[in-house]
């Protein structure tokens, strides 16, 4: 089977692809969240929706619509960056899970993409970012103490 987006089924055809054995594969990238003043804010969810295309190549999933909001409080003093609160962030996957698994789907994979390095163009590989899949459980970064805007211009892609 190639993989299918959940959204483009009505939900008759969707009970036959949520089973035990479907790989759910859930995209996560901001829709509204500052990198930067040469990118738009919506650059997160752009490369979701890329690495969910190019993942989904790889092995058959049934693919979620992409989450576009998550705890992001490092971007909170830009303008137009949005941001949940953890726990709100946290529970919205849970949920998305949750209600997938109902119908039962057991494996999840959230989506997200990180960039790596940049490799050379040479014989055996392309001249683009990798971006790993990022499938660690949501965690509460340590901001204590660090000034935002400093942080997010040092790292900015």
């Amino acid at each position: 089977m190639a993989s299918v987006e959940l959204a483009d089924l009505t939900w008759q055809q969707a009970e036959t692809v949520l089973t035990p054995d479907a790989l759910i594969m859930i995209p996560l990238g901001a829709a509204a969240k500052e990198h930067g003043p040469h990118l738009r804010l919506d650059n997160d969810r752009v490369l979701a929706e890329c690495l969910k295309d190019r993942v989904s190549r790889l092995a058959s999933f049934v693919v979620a619509p992409t989450l576009s909001y998550h705890h992001y409080p490092a971007f909170s003093d830009y303008p137009g960056s949005t941001s949940l609160g953890f726990d709100t962030a946290r529970d919205l996957h849970v949920d998305v899970v949750r209600s997938l698994a109902d119908h039962g789907p057991r494996r999840f994979y959230v989506c997200q993409p990180v960039r790596l390095m940049c490799i050379g163009a040479d014989d055996e590989a392309e001249s683009f970012p990798v971006w790993a899949v990022n499938a660690s459980p949501v965690t509460a970064p340590d901001v204590s103490g660090v000034d935002r805007h400093q942080a997010v211009r040092r790292n900015s892609i």
